[in-house]
């Protein structure tokens, strides 16, 4: 019998972190700048979730891990 060893891939952002939206997605209209990571949500459909917020509104996102980047978009 072989074992076969699977990485699970765990979520890319710490909570804390600082990230952006990225561009050509929709934002549903959320304000440009920078959001923080509040929170690691479980894969939705096999991609990591994550509660943010803006220092520019008072509710929370949840957003996918495709959505997000380290960077500010050009």
């Amino acid at each position: 019998m072989t074992v076969m060893n699977v990485k699970k891939a765990g979520h890319r952002f710490d909570v804390g972190d600082s990230v952006f939206l990225k561009r050509g997605l929709p934002k549903y209209h959320a304000p440009a700048g920078q959001f923080e990571i509040l929170g690691q949500l479980p894969a939705r459909d096999g991609e990591m979730q994550y509660r943010i917020k803006s220092d520019r509104e008072t509710c929370q996102r949840v957003a996918g891990e495709d959505q997000l980047d380290l960077r500010a978009p050009q």
